[in-house]
């Protein structure tokens, strides 16, 4: 065999790489959509409370704060059930004004359409600014 009988490819060897090569290009083609998605759901907005809020249940228009003592439960305002503002508590419940889903008031669902308990959302006391630094997922 001579050098240029080595380096021929035959037909079926052809076809697999030009095969390969084009179930790429729909990975270029999605990369850049599944990236913006990515960017979009770990976009966050930080919100400031005052550290000396009231005992119980407080409502702020992104989130719920239960203070219990010096125990500190947030958790998000948004309905699991269609993203309506929960603003308001009946007895120990928190709900709904747009479908009537009853949450605890650790956030737990207690009757829908709701199916899910609200979000727990991270934070933390900023001492020096007597502020709870809320994260708040956008």
């Amino acid at each position: 065999m001579n050098e240029t009988e080595t380096r021929k490819l035959d037909r079926k060897s052809f076809l697999k790489i030009i095969g390969g090569a084009l179930a790429l290009v729909p990975l270029f083609l999605i990369f850049p959509l599944i990236k913006k998605r990515i960017m979009f759901m770990s976009k966050k907005k930080l919100v400031e409370i005052p550290l000396d809020i009231q005992e119980g249940i407080t409502f702020f228009p992104d989130c719920i704060v239960n203070r219990r003592g010096k125990e500190v439960k947030v958790f998000s305002s948004r309905c699991s059930h269609l993203g309506c503002r929960i603003n308001r508590q009946m007895g120990s419940e928190l709900v709904c004004p747009c479908h009537g889903s009853r949450y605890s008031t650790d956030g737990e669902i207690l009757s829908g359409p709701a199916a899910r308990d609200l979000e727990v959302l991270e934070y933390r006391a900023d001492e020096k600014t007597k502020k709870y630094i809320i994260t708040i997922p956008v």
